[in-house]
């Protein structure tokens, strides 16, 4: 899935024989998709979202970006399944490379909205009925990326963009063996990569 993913984006990037000067100070609106890498991410999975940017001056921006993306996580009898969305304010500065070809950077902070359930291998507790209960809070995170993004129409344009984010996440985790409850709370990092490709309109 990496292998197309990457040919994929130097495909969208490189293969047009005829570009499109592009204006720097414009504002976009479009969708992406991705893989999600890095960090405490255990299963790379496919991540999905959108973004809208509007243009503060010629070369800064300011992105609103929603991602969404799942990751599993398995030892010892317990299976973690987690759902994660994001949604990030970034500040952009851009630039450009050729007449069709700009490359950008960004930081800017996220509002991470994270559903997590457990499954506890009964052979844990001796065969008895185990029920397992994780509530976790909504953090904000930081995040940094890079990206490209080359016109290939007047309106139209494709990037390539790796964000990555610092997040912490705290929670409850509740078991339940028979009749016996327990409660503990945590708090622990999940660092994660996002790999994006997509495009957007211009206007």
């Amino acid at each position: 899935m990496k292998v197309i993913l990457v040919t994929a984006s130097l495909l969208v990037l490189f293969a047009f024989d005829v570009g499109v000067a592009q204006d720097i100070g414009i504002s976009r609106v479009g969708v992406h998709g991705g893989l999600s890498a890095g960090g405490d991410v255990e299963d790379s999975d496919l991540a999905f979202g959108a973004q809208a940017e509007m243009a503060i001056t010629d070369n800064f921006f300011v992105e609103l970006a929603v991602s969404l993306f799942s990751d599993e996580y398995q030892d010892q009898g317990v299976k973690l399944e987690q759902d994660l969305t994001t949604i990030g304010l970034s500040a952009i500065y851009r630039g450009p490379l050729t007449p069709t070809l700009q490359g950008y950077a960004l930081a800017g902070l996220n509002y991470n909205i994270v559903d997590m359930d457990a499954d506890v291998d009964a052979a844990m507790a001796r065969g008895m009925p185990v029920r397992a209960d994780l509530d976790i809070d909504d953090s904000f995170g930081f995040h940094v990326g890079v990206g490209l993004n080359y016109a290939f129409h007047a309106h139209v344009e494709a990037f390539a963009e790796f964000r990555f984010t610092f997040l912490e996440l705290d929670g409850d985790v509740k078991v339940e063996v028979m009749d016996v409850r327990q409660k503990e709370s945590f708090k622990g990092d999940y660092n994660y990569g996002l790999l994006k490709l997509g495009v957007n309109y211009l206007f």
